[in-house]
């Protein structure tokens, strides 16, 4: 499996040329949720839901407990667009990034009938430059996310600003997470740490 993520009653994983997520319960039931027609690329928790993106542009949304996809998102980014990264920023909201869109995209899923991205964030200037992943940066009420991109920056966003508040270089880095108050970027062969706050 190329992508494995924890959620509220288990794990899910996905396999890249298969086109499948398995999930296992804390019971060790395991089921396959079956849809995506291209590569799938990643997975994020939204609450008891989960969200996968796929190298077509799609974003599905899944119920994990019944087994059922409950949301199909086409579309969802410019260019070729590679859904390299999902993450949830807070209830019924989330954020996905693509290889080649130079914008991240925040989606509202608060009325299922109606799924709008509302909010684009700036990122690398270029043609086809996007970003690599995202994940959720917290402070209490404050809702804020990070990204790695292509043209070798780590940067974090402000849902009410579309600019970056900071921008930190780190050659080649791949894969972003966050814990408290400290962003990770990992890159190749390096693994920096950053105050989100100050970009130090």
């Amino acid at each position: 499996f190329d992508t494995i993520i924890a959620f509220q009653t288990g794990v899910a994983t996905a396999d890249c040329q298969s086109m499948e997520i398995c999930t296992v319960s804390a019971n060790g039931s395991c089921q396959l949720l079956l849809g995506h027609d291209d590569m799938i690329l990643s997975l994020a928790t939204l609450g008891d839901r989960l969200a996968s993106g796929d190298s077509g542009k799609q974003i599905r949304i899944w119920d994990v407990t019944a087994g059922v996809c409950v949301l199909i998102m086409n579309d969802c980014h410019d260019e070729a667009g590679w859904v390299y990264g999902l993450c949830e920023l807070s209830a019924n909201i989330f954020a996905s990034c693509s290889d080649t869109d130079n914008h991240v995209k925040v989606w509202d899923l608060r009325v299922p009938a109606h799924v709008s991205c509302i909010r684009s964030f700036r990122g690398p200037e270029g043609e086809c430059v996007g970003h690599n992943d995202v994940c959720a940066v917290r402070q209490g009420e404050r809702a804020c996310f990070a990204t790695v991109a292509y043209d070798h920056k780590v940067r974090v966003y402000d849902l009410r600003s579309t600019e970056p508040v900071l921008a930190m270089p780190h050659e080649d880095a791949w894969t972003i997470a966050s814990s408290e108050d400290v962003i990770i970027s990992m890159g190749t062969p390096t693994v920096l740490t950053w105050d989100w706050h100050t970009g130090q």
